[in-house]
């Protein structure tokens, strides 16, 4: 059974934390003169497939042009398409109006959008495994990252899952990331969840600061704030990003009420934003620029940022399958219980990306 402590962190200890995530984006011979060959016919085939080839693709007409698009964190490089999409123009270029706008969290990008106050939002699959237990159900539609950029580190005495064992690990609540960060380590430990006590601390800070004053032995830590740790003597127990764990972190999520009647509309959308996104890693310093100014992040953050990003934050493409779902509706289960019984076959639909494939559209831009 998970035991679930809270404890205060000393302040200390909290302030070299938040320090530490400040600082953590030919030429040849000329052959010999053949005779002249007549030249093969040109089949009707073939003749039909450069045709095809040198036509453009053209989306179905959408069904509605204006749209609100809600971002749950704006500071999350793999949320960045929908606003790059519109710093950029292609919203517009695909006839579409877009306002993309900052929410207070998944909870509040929620509430707008069951209201119909907003369209889409960029949020986790936990919203979307809650809402298939209500009549209001969601589907996300693509699948902006599926990669938890975590490194379990342990305490200075910590270098094993055998010195783990029956100590505190430090995580910001129940249900959410950094639990399944938690979780997928342990399991590369060969440890379970109740060898251990996972412990309510607050936010990512506080997690490392309780590390470091040592009322925890160990915390997930992000990529960007392992260097400074390591370098403090804190030992990497797991690196998450090469373990081939996939949890789904967020991407375009919608009522399914509203997709049913505008899946054109979606088409759209989700054609800006692979745009954006091809642009993110085949135009980096337009992106590291655009991010910047629209986070007020400095330089060095806005770069660490896309780097992060193209090491494999970013799913390319946005294409997932059911698996991308299990890790989160176990970690969901262990706070709402119901959730377990739920059809991952339901929480997201790729017949958008699929539809877009088979138009073509991935081709002519060049992206997966």
């Amino acid at each position: 059974m998970t035991r679930i402590l809270s404890r205060p962190v000393p302040g200390t200890a909290l302030l070299l934390a938040v320090s530490l995530i400040a600082t953590a984006c030919t030429s040849g011979a000329t052959p010999a003169p053949s005779a002249p060959s007549a030249a093969p016919p040109t089949s009707a085939a073939s003749a039909a497939a450069s045709a095809a080839a040198a036509t453009p693709v053209v989306l179905p007409p959408a069904e509605t042009t204006t749209i609100t698009i809600g971002v749950t964190n704006n500071l999350a490089i793999n949320q960045y398409p929908s606003q790059l999409a519109n710093d950029i123009g292609l919203f517009q270029k695909y006839g579409l109006t877009v306002k993309v706008l900052s929410m207070e969290g998944a909870g509040a990008a929620l509430q707008s959008l069951l209201a119909g106050q907003i369209q889409a939002a960029l949020t986790g699959p936990g919203n979307v495994l809650s809402a298939a237990l209500t009549d209001s159900p969601l589907i996300m539609a693509t699948m902006e990252s599926n990669y938890l950029a975590y490194m379990l580190m342990g305490g200075k005495d910590i270098k094993t899952g055998a010195d783990l064992k029956g100590k505190s690990i430090a995580i910001s609540s129940l249900g959410g990331v950094s639990h399944a960060a938690v979780v997928a380590s342990l399991s590369q430990l060969g440890l379970k969840a109740s060898d251990v006590i996972i412990q309510g601390i607050g936010n990512e800070a506080s997690q490392i600061a309780a590390m470091v004053s040592g009322a925890v032995a160990s915390a997930p830590v992000s990529t960007t704030g392992v260097p400074k740790l390591q370098a403090l003597g804190y030992n990497v127990l797991v690196d998450l990003t090469k373990s081939g764990v996939r949890f789904g972190i967020d991407g375009l999520t919608l009522t399914k009420a509203w997709a049913a009647k505008n899946p054109n509309t979606i088409l759209r959308i989700i054609a800006a934003q692979l745009e954006a996104q091809k642009a993110m890693f085949t135009k980096t310093p337009l992106a590291v620029t655009a991010f910047q100014a629209y986070t007020t992040v400095d330089a060095t953050v806005a770069k660490a940022s896309l780097d992060q990003c193209l090491a494999g934050l970013c799913n390319k493409g946005f294409g997932f399958t059911k698996d991308d779902f299990a890790l989160n509706r176990d970690i969901l289960a262990t706070v709402s219980p119901a959730v377990k019984d739920v059809d991952l076959g339901v929480v997201g639909d790729m017949s958008y990306l699929n539809k877009l494939k088979d138009l073509g559209f991935n081709t002519e831009i060049g992206w997966p």
